[in-house]
């Protein structure tokens, strides 16, 4: 029989041994509660550090792997998004990379944050050391107050900006500003879009010129036109006076004789008026350039301080011109040489040839050319003679480019100029099918 005292001491024991399967049986619930839990929390933490590849698998009771599951959609939705965000980036960049404007982006206190290709162009600068530079750096004396009045507002005005070297150039400036919404709106910098104004203004420039320059040739064909007529006239009163008056006498003769020269000069502006007004399509025939200069050379005078040079023995090739046009070319050339040599000098004309091109030059020994009338010769009108009309270069490029050439020019302030003609060679085109 069993003592009731001796199970009366048992029962603490008993209840001991069930708290303790107890405690344990929650330890291990707790540890299958909480582990995954653990695992779940870190793998949050590597995503919001923005390692969204950061595998999300967990394993655990139902409500964890539900839970595990939404950040699993989360995370697919947040990659989707990155990828958009990605490719619109690209897109953007590929956008304002390409502009033919430059674009920067300033903060509030006027620094480079961003700037694409050719805003860093139109500044010298790399695009690298573009980022940080301060805009006043950038900006003439004065410039940088009134592009800060117009940063806090859209805005579209001329300014200058600074190239590399220090020097101003004009500008087409667009701002826009950028705002907080989050903070009051508070101003956090601007884009700034910048067009060179350069480019325009010589196209604006062109077109103001071709205007002129059309109302110029209206006008010199009407003149040619009206003066081509009364200097025939003069032409021949003068040659009849010739023959008519006494031989004997040498001072009329001579004035007839300046009479019929001046004529010839007056006819040669008239036909300079008509070719730059109505220039003529060429009528080309086979011809040596040496038996062409030959024939120019013996219709001008040659003034007798001067030494011509004439080597056009390197080449046999011939040329498909207008020779009657081409004459005019290499008179006008020739004739601008003498005239660059009022005291003397040598006039050198040389040919040279290769399997495309036959050339001519013309050397002087002259004045030369100053540096800043060098990219002018070629404008209508520019001239820097006393009685000159400024046509005659002109004219003679328009011809030689009409038939597939072109007149190039070098000069030494000094030592002279050489004017270079150059030609297709004849049969060229033919042998190779296409057009110079």
């Amino acid at each position: 029989m069993i003592d009731p005292t001796e199970n009366l001491r048992l029962l603490p024991l008993v209840w001991g041994l069930l708290l303790l399967g107890a405690l344990g049986i929650a330890f291990m619930l707790a540890i299958q509660l909480v582990s995954p839990l653990r695992r779940l929390t870190e793998t949050t933490r590597q995503l919001a550090m923005g390692r969204l590849d950061t595998p999300v698998e967990v394993k655990g009771t139902r409500e964890v792997e539900e839970l595990a599951s939404s950040v699993k959609a989360v995370v697919r939705d947040l990659l989707e998004s990155r990828e958009q965000l990605t490719l619109s980036e690209a897109r953007y960049q590929a956008i304002v990379e390409t502009m033919n404007e430059g674009v920067m982006l300033l903060d509030a206190q006027g620094n480079v944050g961003f700037c694409n290709g050719r805003m860093a162009a139109m500044a010298g600068h790399p695009p690298a050391e573009m980022i940080g530079r301060k805009a006043p750096e950038m900006l003439p004396p004065g410039r940088w107050d009134e592009l800060q009045h117009h940063l806090k507002s859209p805005a579209t005005f001329e300014t200058e900006l600074l190239d590399r070297g220090g020097s101003p150039w004009p500008v087409l400036a667009s701002t826009a500003p950028i705002r907080n919404s989050n903070n009051g709106h508070a101003f956090q910098g601007a884009l700034v879009v910048v067009a060179d104004l350069r480019e325009v203004r010589h196209l604006r420039q062109q077109v103001e010129t071709a205007e002129r320059l059309a109302i110029v040739g209206r006008l010199a064909f009407t003149l040619a036109h009206e003066l081509r007529n009364p200097l025939g006239v003069i032409s021949n009163s003068a040659y009849y006076l010739k023959t008519r008056c006494d031989q004997s006498d040498e001072k009329v003769q001579r004035h007839l004789d300046i009479l019929r020269d001046q004529v010839v000069v007056s006819s040669q502006i008239v036909e300079q008026l008509l070719d730059y007004a109505r220039p003529k399509d060429p009528v080309p025939v086979l011809v040596k350039l040496g038996r062409l200069i030959d024939v120019v050379l013996g219709q001008i005078q040659v003034p007798s301080s001067v030494q011509v040079v004439k080597d056009m023995g390197k080449t046999s090739q011939e040329v498909r011109v207008d020779p009657e046009m081409m004459q005019r070319v290499f008179w006008n050339l020739i004739q601008n040489a003498f005239q660059a040599m009022p005291e003397g000098g040598t006039l050198e004309i040389a040919d040279r040839s290769d399997d495309t091109w036959v050339a001519v030059a013309i050397r002087d020994t002259g004045y030369g050319i100053p540096p800043a009338n060098l990219s002018r010769i070629f404008e209508p009108l520019f001239t820097t003679k006393a009685k000159g009309t400024g046509l005659g270069l002109v004219v003679s490029r328009n011809t030689v480019e009409r038939h597939g050439g072109s007149i190039d020019v070098e000069s030494t302030l000094g030592k002279g100029a050489a004017f270079t003609v150059r030609l297709p060679r004849a049969g060229w085109k033919e042998e190779h099918g296409s057009q110079i």
